[in-house]
């Protein structure tokens, strides 16, 4: 069996952002693991800061796509104003592109809605 070896393919600020990103590399069919994921929880202990920041380690053969996905993933979250806070950022953004979401829940820029349905606008979408 020819093994795989995992590398760092992102470094997150904290584990809530490690977990999005992984998820969103695992929905693209992309093995994904977090490092340093429990280190987040021993503040106390270890100095915080680039040596124990959570890790996402992809297989080597998946990097470049695993890169791609994670910078249109910065992307998206750049988009957002500053000056609005966390809670309404999550409520007012398109998950899948990260677009402001209109009040009907339906994304203008890719389709996506929280009823489900396919991005790109694609049958599906009630």
């Amino acid at each position: 069996m020819d093994e795989q070896r995992f590398v760092e393919a992102y470094r997150a600020e904290n584990n809530p952002q490690a977990l999005v990103l992984k998820q969103a590399l695992l929905d693209a069919g992309i093995r994904a693991t977090i490092e340093n994921e429990l280190l987040q929880g021993a503040i106390g202990d270890l100095p915080m800061g680039w040596a124990t920041a959570p890790r996402i380690m992809v297989e080597s053969r998946d990097l470049p796509r695993a890169r791609e996905i994670l910078e249109r993933s910065e992307r998206a979250e750049s988009t957002v104003p500053e000056d609005v806070d966390e809670a309404e950022q999550d409520r007012d953004l398109c998950l899948a592109c990260g677009a402001p979401l209109p009040e009907d829940g339906i994304c203008p820029a890719c389709g996506w809605s929280y009823k489900g349905g396919d991005p790109e606008g694609e049958e599906g979408l009630t």
